[in-house]
């Protein structure tokens, strides 16, 4: 797994305020917690987050404050929001790190694909991000290396398609379809995929919109 930055470089970068903007325009929605839960659930690494926790990027961070670490990391290095980022990690697993779809509700039809981990990455698509990288002991179920997957897999969308941050709909398309296949324009056919599209931009938006309500929290959790 390459090295993290310590944590007070990354408090140095946020500072008091929460530093993505990556759609415009977003309002601050009411600052109480929309999900509630029983005392008695135990967070473990087969199950990282409390029932219900997936619908509030505040909720997810308040479960694991590592994973806002991770993220800001990969923001950092690549580019990608960390509201996308973790929009993409509940559309492709629900948050599950050994999540495949011979095992998991998942977007794939295709139970025979070597989609696997937090970002369904594909073995030959996991073995080129090792190679550029060189980050050799990444580990598909391990939320540090799929969240960086993720940044470098949308900043080669960005570089070879012309793709932003905040251009989620297309970044997933692409993400799916891969590179030359949204070149190819091979999800126009798709319209379940179009849909779906839509949808983790609807949640990359919902929780940027969350985050903004508690980054403040997070980072005084890393302290």
């Amino acid at each position: 797994m390459s090295q993290q930055p310590s944590l007070k470089t990354i408090l140095y970068c946020i500072g008091c305020a929460y530093l993505l903007s990556f759609l415009g325009g977003c309002s601050s929605p009411n600052r109480n917690s929309s999900v509630s839960y029983g005392n008695k659930i135990q967070i473990t690494p087969s199950n990282p987050l409390r029932r219900g926790a997936t619908e509030n990027l505040c909720e997810i961070f308040r479960d694991n404050p590592n994973w806002f670490l991770d993220a800001h990391y990969s923001y950092r290095r690549w580019g990608t929001p960390i509201a996308v980022q973790l929009a993409f990690v509940y559309q492709e697993s629900k948050f599950v790190a050994d999540a495949s779809p011979k095992t998991s509700v998942t977007i794939f039809s295709n139970k025979n694909t070597s989609a696997l981990g937090y970002a369904q990455a594909l073995n030959g698509t996991w073995e080129d991000y090792v190679r550029s990288t060189g980050n050799t002991q990444a580990h598909r179920s391990n939320m540090h290396d799929a969240l960086d997957f993720i940044g470098w897999y949308n900043n080669n969308a960005n570089m070879k398609l012309g793709l932003k941050g905040n251009q989620v709909r297309e970044l997933y398309l692409a993400y799916h379809e891969g590179i030359k296949g949204y070149s190819l324009g091979t999800y126009n056919d798709k319209t379940w995929l179009m849909t779906v599209a839509d949808q983790v931009q609807a949640r990359a938006i919902t929780y940027d919109k969350q985050l903004r309500t508690c980054s403040n929290e997070i980072i005084a959790m890393l302290k």
